[in-house]
């Protein structure tokens, strides 16, 4: 073993090569964290190309810019508050992240992409072969 920590693919660990695209990932995670109205925004005149919509409880202003769920373990800590409501997905969730690395302490680790991946699992959202 070369000082990884996490497992390899041939002692079970889930890929970690993305079937759905980052925007994909990002898009589904937010629709189960409540957002609606979850449209492309691309603006020919200017840099701006994002993801837009409404969190959820949000009730008026202009549609906020999706969370990089892929790429930022703060807005994954905000979608892990929504699972930890239901007692057996969050424990299905814990399982699933430690499953991944020969020590389950050191699932502290994860990046991002790999809780991203591993919350999409864990509910049945998560598509091979996009």
């Amino acid at each position: 073993m070369s000082g990884d920590i996490r497992k390899s693919s041939e002692e079970g660990r889930q890929s970690s090569v993305c079937t759905m695209s980052p925007e994909e990932i990002n898009v589904t995670i937010a629709k189960a964290c409540g957002w609606t109205e979850i449209y492309h925004k691309c603006d020919p005149q200017g840099p701006i190309d994002s993801w837009v919509g409404k969190p959820k409880d949000y009730c008026h202003g202009p549609k906020r810019r999706i969370p990089d769920f892929c790429n930022d373990l703060n807005a994954m800590h905000e979608a892990e508050k929504v699972i930890r409501q239901d007692h057996p997905v969050w424990v299905s969730y814990c399982n699933q992240l430690c499953e991944r690395w020969i020590d389950p302490c050191d699932a502290i680790h994860a990046t991002a992409s790999e809780r991203a991946e591993t919350f999409l699992r864990c509910l049945g959202l998560w598509k091979e072969g996009v």
